[in-house]
């Protein structure tokens, strides 16, 4: 008797492990886990990878706009990049290039740090984050 147990035991366990694995997670789902689905969403000319973000209007205690977003990997479904920027814009360059514009609110003496702070784009495939477009 104990046998039987143990095997069903062990089948049970095996059976709710394998649907686990089996179960999927939508890009919806995923935007309403991390943006509460209030975020704009363009994909990639390939529709390989998904850019999300939602924006947020300045207030007198908080001035400026502030940028949530998040790079999801289609076919992984999955959320692999997540950044939020203050005063920022992105956008798609190509199909795997991503342009993230902003305006630092405090500036360094270092003409490159305020260079790399304001403009930078960032390879959806490796993302590495690169000041020039060559990546």
């Amino acid at each position: 008797m104990r046998i039987v147990v143990l095997l069903l035991t062990c089948l049970l366990l095996l059976h709710c492990k394998s649907v686990k694995k089996n179960s999927t997670v939508s890009v919806d789902e995923l935007i309403q886990e991390h943006f509460e689905g209030k975020a704009q969403v363009h994909y990639n000319e390939s529709k390989s990878f998904a850019l999300c973000w939602s924006s947020y209007k300045g207030t007198l205690l908080k001035p400026g706009n502030s940028l949530d977003y998040g790079i999801i990997d289609v076919s992984a479904k999955k959320m692999v990049y997540r950044e939020q920027k203050y005063n920022a814009t992105v956008e798609w360059v190509n199909d795997t290039i991503v342009k993230v514009k902003s305006n630092p609110g405090v500036r360094s003496k270092d003409e490159q740090i305020n260079r790399a702070m304001a403009l930078y784009y960032i390879n959806v495939r490796t993302l590495e984050k690169s000041t020039d477009l060559d990546l």
